[in-house]
């Protein structure tokens, strides 16, 4: 699920070379904050959802 600006795999790129988050340090983790470099205020997330096999 992504709470995000971007529509398409271009833009995401675009989305994650314009912000910063825990993703630097948490390589890990599928979830992905994303704050915008300029004010510092949120700019979107991507979150990875469990899927039901997995259950």
């Amino acid at each position: 699920m992504a709470v995000a600006s971007h529509a398409d795999g271009k833009e995401r790129v675009r989305f994650l070379a314009d912000t910063f988050g825990s993703r630097e340090r948490l390589g890990d983790t599928p979830d992905v904050p994303g704050f915008d470099r300029a004010n510092r205020g949120p700019a979107g997330a991507e979150f990875q959802l469990p899927s039901r096999a997995a259950g």
